[in-house]
């Protein structure tokens, strides 16, 4: 239950707390796949930078309870070397512990119950199971030299997504988020090349993009197909359309040699600066084209390549001026780095693409209007 409204709040929800990084584990045994993610809890504690790992079921990591053991962890070599079984260990632990009822007795006209207890019941602790001297077969040991005891996280919820059990290994990263980042598709990769067949590693981001997912392309084929019906009335052709559609693509080439040369994440960020590249430089290419156009109609001595030309140079100041001020208002999202996931990649994306427009803009252009001198 929780107490909140004007002042601080209170909350006695148990639950581990927020993790910012979280890679799921899938399989279809869950006693392997658990096995799988203690062997991913150790990697992932070999990293100085991740003080803390914890392997939760459920589908969200963020809200799972926060419940306790403590777990003896046997060395059983030590146990063998010094000639103890575990079952004396036991009987060890149970003579301290020791509280049980027995058969209740008849006294005083009254049954009164009867309870045999250790004298060390109620005192005996996790500190003295630590550090207190272990008397077993007329030898002193300390639990230290047999095993250790530790407290861990217990109690997950048993998930299953899509017929397959499914466990976060969650944990705190402290670093930048694109270091982050290397480290989880690093302890991905790895996990994947020695999880058998039935079991997988895979990001645990639930952010609507999917870089495998091919869908969201077929939007831009849509916003396509919108401006060549937009265009096609305009121009009252179908050739001109094409010509200002195929600026798109050559467009696009800037955004590819971006995010490759300078080695920049792709997200949604560089899907966005597509459908903004489509309407900028489409933009540009109707001006030219429908000035082309309109001094054509008017019946001058000039050719169609005089006529582009005059059509060029009397838009190209606003176009340049547009385009050089859309980069301008981009560089502010760039100066913040790749930390901001989405803003970042839209604004190179964008910048890059616009670039390469002038490339479109320049040669390509009129090389597509098939321009003659007569």
């Amino acid at each position: 239950w929780s107490v909140y409204g004007v002042g601080r709040g209170f909350s006695n929800a148990l639950y581990s707390g927020y993790k910012n990084s979280r890679i799921i584990l899938e399989g279809y045994n869950y006693n392997q796949l658990y096995a799988f993610a203690e062997d991913l809890k150790s990697k992932l504690l070999a990293n100085e930078r991740i003080p803390e790992v914890d392997i939760n079921g459920g589908d969200n990591s963020y809200q799972t309870q926060s419940l306790n053991e403590y777990f003896i962890d046997f060395n059983r070599e030590q146990f063998g070397f010094n000639e103890i079984s575990l079952h004396d260990f036991y009987t060890y632990l149970n003579k301290q512990t020791y509280n049980r009822p027995l058969t209740p007795v008849f006294s005083g006209n009254e049954n009164q119950p009867v309870l045999l207890t250790s004298n060390t019941a109620g005192i005996f602790n996790v500190w003295d199971l630590k550090n207190s001297p272990i008397k077993l077969n007329n030898k002193v040991f300390k639990l230290t030299s047999l095993g250790k005891v530790e407290k861990r996280k217990t109690g997950n919820d048993i998930y299953k997504h899509n017929q397959q059990y499914q466990l976060n290994v969650a944990y705190d990263f402290i670093g930048p988020q694109p270091l982050a980042k290397t480290v989880q598709e690093d302890q991905i990769k790895e996990m994947n090349k020695i999880l058998p067949l039935g079991y997988l590693a895979k990001d645990s981001s639930y952010s609507s993009w999917n870089r495998n997912d091919k869908k969201q392309y077929y939007l831009l084929l849509l916003v396509i197909a919108i401006i060549f019906i937009l265009t096609s009335i305009l121009f009252e052709s179908i050739i001109q359309p094409l010509v200002v559609i195929c600026m798109i693509p050559i467009s696009y080439i800037g955004v590819f040699l971006t995010f490759y040369l300078f080695d920049f994440n792709f997200d949604q960020g560089g899907f966005a600066s597509f459908v903004l590249l489509s309407g900028i430089v489409v933009n540009a290419g109707l001006y030219i084209i429908n000035d082309y156009n309109n001094l054509k109609k008017r019946g001058t001595v000039l050719n169609n390549m005089q006529l582009y030309i005059k059509a060029f140079n009397h838009k190209i100041i606003p176009i340049a001026l547009t385009i050089i001020s859309t980069i301008l208002g981009l560089i502010p999202f760039v100066w913040l780095g790749q930390n901001e996931a989405f803003w970042f990649a839209f604004a190179v994306g964008a910048m890059g693409g616009l670039l390469f427009s002038f490339v479109a803009l320049l040669f390509y252009l009129p090389l597509l209007m098939k321009l003659n001198t007569k």
